[in-house]
């Protein structure tokens, strides 16, 4: 199994993270759909920011929010018939890719069901999956 994500997508998420950095020093984090294709590997499609606190070492999700996103993506046409699971990323800007202690108590809330995806990016491109 792998995953696979657009240039066009991708850069979306490191534009979020770099203008978040830019303009607060901070994290940023956002949703995307992860959609199995016909060979068994996963694609991260539409990726977003949804309202959130922000800082230089965090960000939350509003609750709020998520629900409205989760019941969007329930209801959408393009996804009725796939095998879809949501993608939780966010940005460490300067910091490494890794998982820190609040990313995986993070990780632990977004996964409800049987699995989903979780996806970490810092400035220089680079990532934890």
């Amino acid at each position: 199994m792998e995953v696979q994500i657009s240039k066009g997508n991708w850069n979306k998420i490191q534009n979020y993270a770099n203008a978040a950095y830019d303009l607060y020093r901070a994290e940023i984090g956002g949703m995307a759909v992860c959609v199995e294709n016909k060979e068994g590997d996963w694609v991260i499609e539409q990726p977003i920011i949804l309202k959130q606190e922000v800082s230089g070492g965090n960000c939350v999700l509003d609750k709020g929010e998520l629900a409205r996103y989760y019941t969007k993506v329930g209801i959408n046409k393009k996804y009725k018939n796939a095998n879809y699971r949501f993608l939780w990323w966010h940005s460490h800007h300067t910091m490494g890719a890794f998982w820190s202690g609040t990313d995986l108590t993070a990780i632990e809330e977004f996964s409800e069901g049987d699995f989903s995806f979780a996806l970490v990016v810092n400035l220089k491109e680079e990532y934890k999956m």
